[in-house]
């Protein structure tokens, strides 16, 4: 009896001790995971910069005895190439959608559409060196980009999360106005052709954007443009309206003119990110 006794009073004893280790452990701290930024998603945004346009205005003849007259010309003093160059204030609305593929690569396409006051001038007057002319003779030329848009492929990277840098390549197209007008009295009757139209050619650059809250993004672009070059032509007709006839066959004197379009932009940008 003082045995079993002895007994019972030992595994109270104990019972304490095993409870306290049969415990289940604390839970460990939960690790604090920032949130995965992600570039995926359509955009809209506004852009402003500053464009710059290397233009030319050359003109020819447009049949083989207009040429001649032309070289003549040319070896007598009188300009037939002008330089358009101009630059101006930039700026408009672009869209685009982003994709990425990877935590470090973002495809996308973008297009934009932007207005300009891009107008090259160039003007060339009868110098008194050069004899025989009226002294009001004079060539001028105008050449005028009144908008530009360009559609383009952006592939990216992100060195950071809130950071993209990408290069971009695609179509061009923008209004370009040419217009040329000559003024020989005596010689020809005055002289006038312009040409409207849009073109169409290629666009390339690079950029950098900064994603600043998870849906506004400033960023920095340039692109470099080219609308390619454009020929026209008009007859030029003798001080009394009446046709020349050149040459042996009598050929009519037609005028072209070609005008080549392009240049650098360099615009800030700022887009609204609708993320998936």
């Amino acid at each position: 009896m003082r045995t079993l006794l002895a007994a019972l009073l030992a595994a109270t004893a104990i019972t304490p001790v095993l409870a306290a280790d049969l415990r289940p452990p604390a839970p460990a701290p939960v690790a604090h995971v920032a949130p995965v930024i992600s570039w995926t998603g359509f955009y809209v945004g506004v852009n402003l910069g500053w464009i710059r346009q290397q233009g030319s205005v050359d003109i020819f003849g447009a049949n083989a005895d207009t040429q001649r007259v032309v070289d003549f010309a040319k070896s007598i003093g009188i300009p037939t190439s002008f330089n358009t160059d101009d630059d101006s204030l930039i700026g408009g609305a672009h869209a685009g959608f982003n994709y990425q593929v990877h935590p470090y690569v973002v495809f996308g396409v973008e297009t934009d559409i932007e207005a300009t006051g891009i107008k090259g001038h160039d003007r060339w007057d009868v110098p008194p060196s050069i004899r025989g002319l009226n002294a009001a003779s004079s060539i001028t030329v105008d050449e005028k980009l009144t908008w530009l848009g360009t559609t383009r492929a952006r592939l990216g990277f992100t060195p950071v999360p809130a950071v993209l840098l990408y290069g971009t390549g695609g179509v061009a197209y923008g209004a370009v106005k040419t217009t040329a007008a000559l003024r020989f009295p005596g010689i020809i009757q005055d002289f006038s052709a312009s040409d409207d139209q849009t073109r169409v050619g290629w666009a390339a650059g690079a950029g950098f954007e900064y994603r600043f809250t998870p849906s506004w993004v400033a960023g920095i672009e340039w692109l470099h443009y080219d609308l390619g070059d454009k020929s026209f032509t008009k007859q030029v007709l003798q001080p009394n309206g009446k046709p020349f006839a050149l040459g042996i066959n009598g050929s009519p004197a037609v005028a072209g003119i070609k005008s080549d379009a392009s240049g650098d932009i360099v615009r800030a940008r700022a887009s609204y990110l609708f993320s998936f």
